[in-house]
């Protein structure tokens, strides 16, 4: 592990950590030199062995205090041992090095894998009030990654766990911008692979529920727009004169537009669209094309026309809020207090 020191400046002149004598053999690390547990872990073949003091365990994670607890049912709170057979030693490891005060030997960066690792643990184990006064140091070199194609889900997952709301609603929003769906039912995301998110929990639903909103968002415009120019109550014309003319032209130039790009009659479900919302949106912008009525009078310039139009497609799909899961906003609500 680097020997570079942690972020929190009240523990800046900790004393340097002297292993003990016994801490000879590499697979084993001695954390608390009398400690009363010993913990296992085996991933990968390579068995390394951690002594560790039970009571900081518990104090540092609910889910430890669960297992260890010597007034609980689990096997492991009378056993004075206990293996993590799926977790990251060298993760576990960092990890530890908080719970026994090892501030001194907590990195002030992390590799990419690293963070993934440690992440996992403080999803698994509910510790991301024990890792906080590090997360601005580590997340912050990885941050670029966020808005990199590939690492979506990644991201996903570690602004769920350390309750970053922005972050999580931006990738969200950015990915359902790309689905896709195909004859059978699937969904493929941008690179045309199948959506097959794991974690967190009904995920995919969220990327769904986003790309749904999305869709209903530009065909509601259509809508609504196609009755401001059907409607002979009002004039849209910013013109003097020839308003219904103008009106008229461009009500016909956005119908046979949508025609165009095989969406009229206006769907009345987003599920019924098999292309993406960034392609419904690209098509609406440069697939529409409207005349200007007449061509020969300037004062009809200001008149809905391609320019204007794209404009408004644009922002309305930048308008529109990311529709996530209830239960997803809760719980990294939640997570952000921790």
């Amino acid at each position: 592990m680097s020997s570079n020191r942690g972020s929190s400046p009240e523990l800046s002149n900790t004393p340097p950590y002297t292993p003990p004598v016994e801490e000879v053999d590499e697979s084993v690390v001695y954390l608390d030199p009398s400690g009363d547990l010993t913990v296992h872990v085996a991933l990968d073949e390579q068995q390394k062995t951690f002594i560790v003091s039970s009571k900081a365990m518990c104090l540092s994670s609910p889910v430890w205090r669960a297992m260890l607890d010597p007034r609980g049912h689990f096997k492991e709170s009378s056993a004075g041992e206990v293996c993590f057979p799926e977790d990251d030693s060298e993760s576990l490891l960092l990890i530890l090095r908080i719970v026994h005060f090892q501030f001194q030997r907590i990195p002030n960066s992390l590799t990419w894998n690293q963070l993934l690792g440690i992440t996992e643990l403080c999803d698994k184990y509910d510790i991301v009030t024990l890792v906080r006064p590090w997360l601005p140091n580590w997340l912050e070199k990885w941050r670029h990654l966020a808005d990199t194609a590939g690492y979506e889900a990644n991201w996903v997952f570690i602004a769920w766990v350390y309750g970053d709301n922005a972050t999580f609603e931006r990738i969200i929003k950015r990915v359902a911008m790309k689905i896709t769906t195909k004859t059978s039912g699937e969904y493929l995301d941008g690179a045309g692979n199948l959506l097959e998110w794991e974690m967190p929990p009904g995920i995919v639903d969220s990327v769904l529920r986003a790309r749904g909103a999305l869709i209903s968002g530009l065909l509601t415009f259509c809508g609504a727009t196609i009755k401001k120019y059907a409607t002979d109550r009002n004039r849209e014309c910013k013109s003097t004169r020839n308003q219904k003319g103008c009106d008229a032209l461009a009500l016909g130039s956005l119908v046979m537009g949508l025609d165009a790009i095989e969406i009229w009659p206006l769907p009345t479900n987003a599920c019924s669209i098999d292309m993406s919302a960034q392609q419904l949106s690209d098509k609406l912008s440069y697939g529409v094309s409207f005349q200007r009525y007449p061509s020969n009078e300037y004062d009809h310039v200001n008149c809905l026309c391609g320019k204007s139009w794209a404009a408004a497609v644009k922002s309305t799909t930048e308008a529109q809020k990311c529709q996530v899961l209830d239960s997803h906003r809760r719980h990294i609500e939640a997570q952000s207090l921790k």
